[in-house]
């Protein structure tokens, strides 16, 4: 248990300091959030790794749900991390290689998530991109318009009879 310890020169100095002055949690506790965090971010990364993007909602909803509730306990877990590194309380340092490992493990999770996500956009992109192309192609070699004697009557090429919305 980290009670009323003053970490504020551990805070960066865009950071607000006052949130660190009297910082209370319960380290096991903490490290339970973030080990459940670093699953459902896992989960997450498999479900867009597999390409089954509709699964991932309720996870989503776990995970802000989570980083909600590491957040209110700790604040920023970077000045804990640095704390951590640095004390010498025998009741601390027994947790403090779990909660490292576990703030370790969720940087490399988060990480992995990311480039999945970025991967997905880009992918996604791409396909959006090339439908885009396709139907432009398509609807300038037959798109039709009426003459008003009511005759059918071609396009010209390369103009389309609607616009495509670009943005995702």
């Amino acid at each position: 248990m980290i009670r009323g310890t003053d970490m504020t020169e551990f805070a960066d100095d865009d950071q607000g300091q006052d949130a660190l002055t009297q910082l209370s949690f319960d380290l096991r506790e903490v490290t339970e959030l973030i080990d459940r965090l670093t699953a459902v971010l896992d989960e997450e990364t498999a479900l867009i790794d597999e390409g089954r993007i509709a699964e991932i909602e309720p996870l989503q909803v776990e995970k802000n749900r989570l980083s909600a509730a590491i957040r209110q306990a700790t604040g920023s877990l970077e000045p804990i991390i640095d704390f951590l590194y640095e004390t010498d309380d025998p009741e601390i340092a027994a947790d403090r290689d779990d909660m490292i490992d576990a703030v370790l493990m969720l940087k490399d999770a988060s990480e992995q998530n990311e480039r999945v996500i970025r991967a997905a956009l880009r992918a996604t992109s791409r396909l959006v991109s090339a439908l885009v192309h396709t139907a432009r192609n398509v609807a300038a070699e037959d798109s039709r318009a009426y003459t008003a004697a009511g005759s059918v009557a071609k396009n010209a090429p390369g103009t389309a009879m609607g616009a495509v919305d670009h943005s995702l």
